[in-house]
């Protein structure tokens, strides 16, 4: 599961119009749309809530299965982080491994969408908020580490702290 926040959409500046505004959103969701394409995986939400704007994207889901999901997870974030940058905005990630229960959710004939549920996708939801409070630019849990360490640098935290965790 990856959960991305991106901090820097919620910033106001007075030069800004609506439209500028509007373009950055869009902006941040084609980068998006595109990393996952490439990557094979699935871009699953983009809204903003209580945690700002966020996006929820999966790998492995029913017809998108790979052996190194977790290393494609660690890749397409690594490179959703540069682009977002490039673009002169933040990036805020959790990456974590773990068993989903995937499911269209809503009124069938009115309206209705595909998300998953489970402990990875909360796991990643609060390593990212960790990265919002300036621990790092994406964060992972150690299963997703064990699994894409030969593919990626990664830095070796301590464990940290995250609600719903020991």
């Amino acid at each position: 599961c990856i959960f991305l926040g991106f901090p820097s959409l919620l910033e106001e500046r007075d030069d800004a119009t609506h439209q500028d505004q509007v373009s950055c959103v869009q902006f941040a969701v084609q980068q998006v749309q595109n990393v996952m394409r490439k990557w094979d995986g699935s871009f699953l939400q983009f809204r903003c809530d209580e945690k700002g704007f966020v996006a929820i994207c999966a790998f492995g889901l029913p017809g998108h299965t790979h052996e190194d999901n977790p290393t494609r997870g660690i890749l397409a974030a690594l490179e959703l982080n540069k682009r977002i940058k490039e673009g002169n905005h933040q990036l805020c990630v959790g990456v974590t491994t773990g068993d989903l229960l995937c499911t269209c959710v809503g009124a069938k004939q009115i309206r209705s969408e595909y998300t998953v549920f489970g402990d990875a996708i909360n796991l990643s939801a609060r390593l990212m908020c960790k990265c919002k409070q300036g621990m790092g630019e994406i964060l992972c849990d150690e299963f997703t580490f064990a699994r894409a360490k030969g593919q990626a640098h990664f830095e070796e935290l301590d464990p940290l702290p995250v609600k719903g965790r020991q």
